[in-house]
């Protein structure tokens, strides 16, 4: 065996994504260490249980509106001609209101 196993590695086996050559050094080390095994254990009961329970769910198709493709098509997109004028309008008040604070600063008002 290479070592205890990493943090990293753990959570790939409970996910059951773990290689299996690392899945068996893995295997290997929770036969010596039986904290880490019952630790190991529980959480693989518990996602277990998880997938059991949603299971149900895991085959339903994702509405449109978390279609990936599309979310990706919308942030290419401009923004909205309205949004740009409130920019434009909002940017004069915002420099004035600052050169108004920066003068008034300066003499010690």
């Amino acid at each position: 065996m290479m070592g205890k196993p990493s943090y990293a590695e753990f959570k790939l086996y409970i996910d059951r994504r773990l290689p299996d050559d690392r899945r068996r050094a893995v295997e290997d080390h929770l036969r010596s260490d039986f904290d880490a095994a019952q630790r190991v254990g529980a959480h693989l009961r518990q996602a277990d249980a998880l997938r059991a329970e949603l299971r149900p769910i895991a085959d339903l198709r994702l509405p449109d509106v978390f279609d990936r493709s599309a979310i990706e098509c919308r942030s290419v997109l401009p923004a909205p001609m309205s949004s740009w004028l409130i920019v434009c309008a909002v940017s004069p008040i915002t420099f004035a209101v600052g050169v108004i604070v920066g003068l008034s600063w300066g003499r010690g008002l």
